[in-house]
């Protein structure tokens, strides 16, 4: 009797010990299970989050935009209303993906918005005239909910708590100008930005006509044109003033553009109809302009790349006593349209946004 007792009590430990391996074991391959389901809801989270910045970047370029071509963004705070519009259009993205299932929605505190560094690629968050915006997207307690684990709770973990942030997505330097854009066949040397503070300083003036000079630091040229010539660039003037001259396209890094060492005298009467043309009611001309590689301010000659694209304001163009245009480069102007990391910034970026971070 004191043996089946004794056998009893063995087998009824094992059974014990069995079914706690079980649990154990259970409880183990559910946590796999459970930490596998966790990875995919961050991969996408992380999705969403960086859905989120690109379309928040893309909606903070329209915002500066709407300011006009005289208000520099960069001294411009973000009002209430801007950071809800801009939340919104966050918003109209991310809702429209689910992570673990659920839609996810993005507040405002979730939103980073800032300044960055192209070295360090490092973001300073300001609520003045930012270029980067970082969202982060989660589900936990306080946002979306908690995310439930399949079988975890074997072992009293019934949730997680998960979270991604966004690279930081921002407006970018300009890399292309559309065909029939460009409407006047002058270009600016980067020699100018380097000696403005570049992409530009407090002093924006230069002057088109005199070239050749620190405040003369351009050039004219025939587009594409070659060889360029003073009855090339007449045809081209005459052209655009009438309406008949259809502009190249321009990309930077890779468009070539044929320079005629700046002599433009004898079309001068062709420009100044043209700027006739083209100027408002307080005789301004607004006017996208390519950026050539030259590494000083004499007048260029022959074919050069364009490396950048910048924004100038032309207000006036005379001929007494002297030939002479005069403009100012203006600065952080935005564009819709193409932007690229690695082109230079020259005071024009797009509100098509990047990846910075």
């Amino acid at each position: 009797m004191r043996e089946f007792k004794e056998r009893n009590r063995e087998r009824g430990a094992i059974t014990i010990l069995a079914v706690g391996g079980a649990i154990a074991l259970l409880g183990m391959a559910g946590l796999a299970i459970d930490v596998g389901y966790a990875v995919l809801t961050r991969v996408q989270l992380q999705n969403i989050a960086d859905a989120g910045a690109s379309s928040g970047s893309r909606e903070l370029g329209r915002v500066y935009a709407e300011l006009g071509p005289t208000r520099d963004y960069r001294y411009y705070t973000l009002t209430e209303a801007d950071r809800a519009r801009i939340l919104a259009n966050i918003n109209e993205f991310t809702t429209q993906n689910e992570a673990a299932g659920n839609a996810i929605s993005i507040t405002g505190d979730d939103v980073i918005y800032g300044t960055y560094d192209n070295a360090s690629g490092q973001v300073t968050p300001t609520m003045t005239g930012p270029e980067a915006v970082i969202v982060k997207a989660r589900r936990d307690e306080t946002a979306n909910g908690s995310v439930s684990t399949l079988l975890s709770h074997v072992l009293g973990v019934d949730t997680f708590q998960i979270s991604a942030s966004s690279a930081s997505a921002g407006v970018s330097a300009a890399s292309w100008i559309p065909g029939g854009t460009a409407d006047i066949p002058v270009a600016i040397s980067k020699a100018w930005f380097s000696q403005h503070d570049s992409p530009c300083g407090a002093d924006s003036a230069i002057r088109f006509y005199p070239t050749g000079s620190t405040l003369g630091c351009a050039g004219w040229h025939t587009f594409n044109e070659s060889p360029a010539s003073a009855a090339k660039l007449k045809h081209i003037l005459n052209g655009l003033t009438a309406g008949t001259y259809q502009t190249p396209p321009i990309s930077v890094g890779s468009t070539i553009f044929n320079f005629n060492g700046g002599t433009i005298e004898s079309n001068f009467d062709e420009l100044q109809k043209l700027y006739n043309k083209k100027k408002d009611a307080q005789g301004n001309w607004r006017v996208l302009i390519p950026v050539y590689d030259m590494a000083d301010c004499s007048n260029p000659n022959g074919p050069l790349k364009i490396i950048g694209v910048a924004h100038a304001r032309i207000w006036s163009v005379k001929d007494a006593p002297s030939k002479q245009i005069d403009a100012n480069v203006e600065c952080k102007v935005i564009e819709f349209g193409s932007g690229d990391g690695n082109a230079g910034n020259y005071g024009t970026v797009v509100s098509k946004p990047r990846t910075i971070q």
